[in-house]
């Protein structure tokens, strides 16, 4: 999706699956410039990952809003735009 940015799940989370610390967590959404002050959403494959994403953002006090379709919904529709970056390789 145009303007998307990817932040991972798991870079969230510990090594037994439950949320880093709220600083942690803070640290990382700041990063990638998912900022107070910056509209989040988050999205994924099919919804589930993005409604974890949804409870970190909760968890630091930022707003985190769900486009429920996600990824599956977005790419069945031709008339909207897809970005590509460039691949590991070079290649476009």
């Amino acid at each position: 999706m145009p303007g998307a940015v990817n932040l991972p799940i798991v870079q969230l989370l510990t090594d037994d699956g439950r949320f880093r610390s709220a600083a942690d967590i803070a640290e990382t959404f700041d990063r990638v410039g998912a900022t107070a002050d910056v509209p989040i959403a988050a999205y994924c494959g099919s919804g589930i990952t993005a409604a974890q994403f949804a409870l970190a953002g909760a968890l630091i006090g930022r707003e985190v809003t769900v486009y429920p379709g996600s990824w599956s919904a977005w790419s069945n529709r031709p008339e909207l735009r897809v970005a590509t970056g460039p691949q590991p390789d070079g290649a476009a």
